[in-house]
């Protein structure tokens, strides 16, 4: 049976952040911005080194890239001078070739960690505010153990979703692929597979929205909670509250997209100012790339504790309107 959720009068119960009643949606991001101000310390020594871990990563990256190419310049010089003998090119394209798995391999590396970053930003921003509601202190390293502990449980919520994802994709595009097959023109075909990939994409940001709250849910719930068990919560909680769900995203979304384009411009300009390319190739300078990841970094870390903290305000509020969970957190002092 589902419990019926407290009157939201004034006489609620108010430990932290929040009072434990239902929100209305400004009140729910009147919050998540005061949980990201009042414990930016914090957040500051879990989500910036985490963020930062990534961007330095794609630094080496650039660095390799610059050294490959200036060994390469001589193979990439023959593969496009049209009067190259064929053995000339072909021993141009093997030095090419063997390049490639060294800078794709790290390439693969730097995107891992920064994918890693993200999940544990997101662990750290849920934990956080879910104390802050209950008006709780909560230190730096409670912080990472608590994501580092959530990590293994979400990457695997993240992986299935990746693969919900992928599976609806190619069901979009298996229209263009049965009518090209079949020999219809390629005019229908293409506007098939339009409106395949269309739909597809409708649904993935559908359910995109629908397990917004599978991180709370694996970081809050017991920890037997599994990837698919999260997604299950998740689409229990937001049935009925899709749009105030979607409205959360957004303003997390938009807050992140404004935070990284301010952030990343700054730190590009700082960079440019301190580090100028060399005068000779016109390739930047260590210093300047390294100066360069400050800006994405702090805007991950900005836009991706923010993003979590109001999805777990969302959560608490979904569970306090059609679980009761505002008795059981004034009684027992604990999510």
């Amino acid at each position: 049976m589902v419990a019926t959720a407290p009157d939201a009068g004034a006489d609620a119960p108010h430990p932290g952040v929040i009072p434990l009643r239902p929100l209305r949606l400004g009140e729910l991001l009147r919050a998540g911005f005061a949980v990201l101000g009042a414990h930016r310390r914090v957040l500051a020594l879990v989500a910036l080194p985490s963020a930062l871990a990534g961007q330095l990563a794609y630094v080496g990256v650039g660095l390799l890239l610059r050294a490959r190419l200036r060994h390469l310049a001589e193979p990439l010089r023959v593969l496009t001078d049209e009067g190259a003998g064929e053995d000339e090119r072909g021993d141009a394209a093997l030095r090419v070739a063997r390049a490639l798995p060294s800078l794709l391999g790290a390439l693969g590396a730097a995107q891992l960690l920064v994918w890693l970053g993200a999940l544990l930003i997101a662990a750290a921003g849920v934990h956080l505010a879910g104390r802050a509601v209950l008006g709780e202190p909560l230190a730096a390293r409670e912080a990472w153990g608590a994501a580092l502990r959530a990590l293994p449980r979400l990457i695997g919520t993240n992986l299935l979703v990746v693969l919900a994802v992928l599976g609806i994709v190619a069901v979009g595009l298996l229209p263009l692929l049965l009518v090209s097959g079949g020999g219809v023109g390629p005019a229908p075909s293409i506007e098939v597979g339009i409106g395949g990939l269309a739909a597809s994409g409708a649904v993935s940001a559908w359910l995109a929205v629908q397990w917004a709250l599978a991180v709370p849910a694996v970081v809050l719930e017991r920890p037997g909670t599994s990837a698919a068990g999260a997604l299950g919560r998740s689409s229990a909680l937001t049935r009925g509250a899709w749009p105030r769900s979607l409205a959360v995203c957004a303003v997390g979304g938009l807050v992140g997209a404004a935070a990284a384009l301010t952030l990343h411009q700054a730190a590009t300009a700082v960079a440019d100012l301190a580090f100028p390319p060399a005068l000779a190739t016109g390739w930047p300078l260590a210093g300047n790339l390294l100066v360069s990841a400050l800006g994405p970094a702090l805007a991950a870390a900005i836009g991706g504790s923010l993003l979590a903290i109001l999805l777990t305000l969302l959560y608490l509020d979904r569970r306090i309107r059609v679980e009761g969970l505002a008795a059981q957190l004034a009684s027992a002092g604990r999510v």
